[in-house]
C-alpha cells in the first residue's frame, strides 16, 4: 500500500458549479497522478471539511500527508485556518506525518493560464492597443497577498500588446471593480476586459462581472469577462509541483512581508499574533468528540472583544481591513454588537454633521460589502443597492435583529443616519451590522433548489 497521500483543499463554493468545477480539477489532476491517492477537501461549504479529509487519510493507513492548499495566494486561510487544522491533526492523529505546501503563488504557469483564459474572451473588435485586461483578485486583509495581484498584473502586461493591465478586488480592499473600469476609461480604453484571478466559478465571480459590465456601460466601454482559470493544465502542472516540493521537504514561503511576522506600516497591531481558526473554516467538522486545540487551563476563557478601528494613510477609518475574515464578525463586531437601538432621526440637509455621518457609513458599507450606496434622499436614511430584491428583504430583517433599524424598498435597504453618532460607537455598530449580514447572505445563506 502506498504510505504517502495528497491531501488538496480548495476554498468551497455555495454554487453547484463552483463544486463542480472544483471537482473536475481533483479528477485531472488523478488522471495524471494515478499512483497517488488524492483526497479532497474544501475550508467552506462543500464536504469533506479538511478535518474530516485528515481522519480519512489516518483510517485508511497513510502515514505521510502533503497537505496541497489550492490556493493563488496566502492571507488567511493560508496562515491561520489551515495551520489550525494541522495544529489539531497533529495532535489527535499522531500516526500522520503532515507536510504543508505553499500557495500556488505568481508563476509562469499563472500566467499561462491567465493568457489562455483572456484569449478565449477577446473577440478582437477593438485593436489590442485600444484594449485594457483588468485583473480582478478576491481581495483580502493581507497586504502582501494583495501586493501578489499587482506583481502578476505587471507581468501580464509585459511583453504584450495590451494598452494597460489594470488591477481591481472583488472585496475587502480597493481599488473596487467599479474603480478599475473607471481608471480603464480614464486612460483612454475604448475595451476592458476582466479577467477574475479566482479558479472556480462563485459568488464572487459572478459579482466582479456584473459589477464590470454595469460600470462599462455607464462610461459607454465596450466590456468582455473572461472565465476563471479553472482546470488548465499548466495549473494542474503547477499543483503537482508544489506538492512535490512537500514530499520533498522543499516547500518555502516569503515570510519577509508577512505581517504576522514583520512589522508593516497600518497593521502593527496584527504582529506576533498566534493562529486562529473558527468552525466555519478550518476547524469546521472539529465535533465535540474530537475536541478543540488544548488551551492551558490557568488561561481565563477567551472573551468577544470588539475588533479596534484600523486607520489608513489618509487618516480615515480603513473599514475594508477591520476583519481578519468576514466569519470574526460573529466574535468581533461591536462594541457592543447588538446595542442600543438605532433608528433614523430627522435631519437638514445641510447639517454638516448629519453629513458627516453619512458619508462615514457609506464608506464603511461599501468597503466591506462591495455595495454601493446609491440613495441618500431620504431624511435619517441612507440606502444601499442590493443584488436582487430577495437579498434585499433577507439583510433588511436580519439588520433589525442587530438592534439597528432597517427599510428597503425594490433591491435597496436603508438604514439610519444621526448626526449625534459616534465613530467609534454608533456608527460602527451599522457598519458591522451591514458588513455581518450581507456576508451571511452571500457566503453562508444555504443554496435555493434552482442555485
Amino acid at each position: 500500500m502506498n504510505a504517502d497521500a495528497l491531501v488538496l483543499v480548495g476554498h468551497g463554493s455555495r454554487l453547484v458549479e463552483g463544486e463542480q468545477q472544483y471537482r473536475r480539477f481533483v479528477a485531472a489532476l488523478r488522471q495524471r497522478r494515478p499512483d497517488l491517492p488524492i483526497i479532497d477537501a474544501a475550508l467552506e461549504f462543500n464536504d469533506p471539511p479538511l478535518i474530516r479529509a485528515l481522519e480519512l487519510c489516518a483510517a485508511a493507513g497513510y502515514r505521510r500527508v502533503a497537505l496541497q492548499p489550492l490556493l493563488l495566494f496566502g492571507a488567511t486561510h493560508q496562515k491561520n485556518d489551515i495551520p489550525s487544522a494541522i495544529a489539531w491533526a497533529r495532535q489527535a492523529l499522531p500516526q500522520l506525518t503532515i507536510g504543508y505546501g505553499r500557495p500556488l503563488g505568481v508563476d509562469p504557469a499563472l500566467l499561462e493560464a491567465l493568457d489562455a483564459r483572456i484569449a478565449a474572451a477577446d473577440d478582437a473588435s477593438v485593436a489590442s492597443a485600444a484594449t485594457a485586461i483588468l485583473l480582478v483578485g478576491r481581495g483580502t486583509s493581507d497586504p502582501a497577498a494583495n501586493s501578489e495581484v499587482a506583481q502578476l498584473a505587471r507581468l501580464l502586461w509585459e511583453g504584450r500588446a495590451w494598452g494597460w493591465v489594470e488591477v481591481a478586488y472583488s472585496g475587502m480592499t480597493r481599488p473596487t471593480v467599479a474603480e478599475g473600469v473607471a481608471r480603464c476609461a480614464r486612460l483612454g480604453a475604448q475595451r476592458v476586459i476582466v479577467a477574475p484571478l479566482l479558479l472556480f466559478d462563485g459568488v464572487l465571480s459572478r459579482r466582479s462581472a456584473a459589477q464590470a459590465q454595469q460600470a462599462a456601460a455607464e462610461l459607454g466601454l465596450s466590456c468582455l469577462v473572461a472565465e476563471p482559470l479553472g482546470a488548465h493544465p499548466a495549473l494542474l502542472d503547477l499543483t503537482l509541483r508544489r506538492a512535490a516540493e512537500v514530499f520533498a521537504g522543499r516547500p518555502a514561503m516569503n515570510c519577509d512581508l508577512c505581517k504576522y511576522r514583520t512589522v508593516l506600516r497600518g497593521f502593527e497591531h496584527e504582529h506576533g499574533l498566534a493562529i486562529h481558526s473558527d468552525h466555519h473554516h478550518g476547524l469546521r467538522g472539529l465535533t465535540p468528540r474530537l475536541g478543540g486545540l488544548p488551551r492551558d487551563p490557568a488561561d481565563p476563557a477567551p472573551g468577544m472583544p470588539a475588533a479596534p478601528l484600523r486607520w489608513g494613510a489618509d487618516g480615515q477609518v480603513d473599514w475594508g481591513s477591520m476583519w481578519q475574515s468576514f466569519c470574526e464578525l460573529a466574535l468581533t463586531g461591536g462594541p457592543p454588537v447588538r446595542g442600543a437601538w438605532l433608528t433614523a432621526q430627522p435631519a437638514a440637509a445641510d447639517d454638516g454633521a448629519y453629513q458627516r455621518v453619512a458619508e462615514e457609513l457609506a464608506r464603511g458599507i461599501t468597503a466591506t460589502t462591495g455595495l454601493p450606496v446609491t440613495d441618500r434622499s431620504r431624511p435619517g436614511w441612507i440606502g444601499f443597492r442590493c443584488h436582487d430584491e430577495r437579498m434585499a428583504v433577507w439583510v433588511a430583517a436580519a439588520i433589525i435583529i442587530e438592534n439597528v433599524a432597517a427599510q428597503f424598498d425594490g433591491c435597496t435597504v436603508y438604514v439610519p443616519v444621526d448626526a449625534s453618532w459616534r465613530l467609534k460607537e454608533e456608527i460602527k455598530n451599522v457598519i458591522t451590522a451591514v458588513a455581518k449580514t450581507c456576508h451571511y447572505w452571500q457566503e453562508h445563506r444555504p443554496r435555493a433548489p434552482q442555485e
